[in-house]
Parts: structure tokens; sequence; C-alpha cells
């Protein structure tokens, strides 16, 4: 089976959305069996893609961010809240895979997180920078507390390291583009999935 990194082949085509059911998952040169891993990558991208222009297509055809700065640079904002989510996505199968989470995706989620947080703070004004800045520093209080608790509570009765520290730093780099509600709310959902990956 051909493994995820392995670009040595020519399995990793641009059409390999269509072709990998017509081609039942088998390399059209060498047959070998394509891992899905590339099928359902390519599935969430295009779906990320298209459901960008299904929101925003309007405001892009119009062209009226040709002249309007606060639509560009919410059209910006938009574009960068995708790539942030599709990173998120290849960051959680890092994570689910390998157990681990490689410093240079972190970096970027950074770059990402920093420039749509500097959008919105231009959108919206420096009062904003202000909030979350309050809010960055009790979450991360609030997180490390949680991480270090955890931690502690499922070595001594599992012996085991029930939360690691990439999603710690995942979490605190997304808390400044949230309000209070939607880091709860995403707590909850990391929380949830977690849990079922967990289980699984």
């Amino acid at each position: 089976e051909i493994e995820v990194g392995d670009w040595s082949s020519d399995v990793c085509s641009s059409d390999l959305l269509f072709s990998y059911p017509l081609l039942r998952g088998r390399c059209r040169f060498c047959h070998r069996c394509i891992n899905p891993f590339y099928w359902w990558w390519e599935l969430l991208v295009a779906i990320c893609f298209a459901s960008f222009f299904i929101f925003y297509g309007q405001d892009i055809f119009s062209l009226l961010w040709l002249y309007q700065t606060s639509l560009l640079l919410k059209l910006l904002a938009a574009h960068l809240l995708m790539w942030l989510f599709i990173v998120l996505l290849w960051v959680s199968y890092q994570d689910i895979k390998w157990q681990s989470i490689a410093h240079f995706w972190l970096l970027v989620l950074a770059f990402l997180a920093f420039l749509h947080l500097s959008l919105q703070v231009y959108l919206s004004g420096w009062q904003l920078l202000i909030t979350r800045f309050y809010l960055f520093c009790f979450w991360t209080i609030l997180l490390m507390v949680f991480f270090f608790t955890a931690n502690a509570l499922t070595k001594h009765f599992y012996h085991q390291r029930g939360f690691g520290s990439g999603d710690v730093w995942v979490l605190l780099l997304l808390c400044p583009l949230l309000s209070w509600q939607q880091f709860l709310s995403l707590l909850l959902f990391a929380f949830w999935s977690g849990a079922i990956v967990g289980m699984l």
C-alpha cells in the first residue's frame, strides 16, 4: 500500500478525487493500492474551497472588493480562516496517526492566527485586541491547570498521559481568534471528539 508521504509515484494526480473510485483504489501504472487518505484529504479540501465560494462567491464575483477596502479585508479574513481550518484538519490527522504534532505546523497555525487576528483588529478596532488579550490570559491559566490536573489524574489511575501538550498549544493559538462563547464551544467539541477517537 502506498502510504502518505510517498510522492515517488504518480498516484497523487489532480484528478484523484474522481479517478480513485474509478480505478478501485489502485494506481493506474503500478496497480498498487493507494492509501485512502489521499482521497479523503482531497475531498475535505474540495469541500472547504466549495464552502468558501458558496458563502462569499457573490462578493468575490461582484468585484466590489476592488473599490471597498473593508470588503477586501473581510474576504481575506474569511480566506485565512479557511486555510486555518485546512491546517487544523492536517494537524488532527497527525495527532491521531502519530500521537504528536510537528512544530512546523504549529508555526504555520501561529502565523495564520496572527494574520487573521490582525485583520479582525483592523476591522473592529483596538478594543477587540484588549478584550482578546484578557481572554487569552484567562484561558492560558485555565488550560494549564486543566492540563496538569488531567495528566496527574490519568497517570495516577491509568498510568498514562491523558492530554498532550500539542493539544494545549493548538487551543492557545486559536484562543485569540474567538469570543469566550466560541472558545467554550470549541473546548466542548475537542473534548467529545477526542473521547470518541480515544474509544475507537
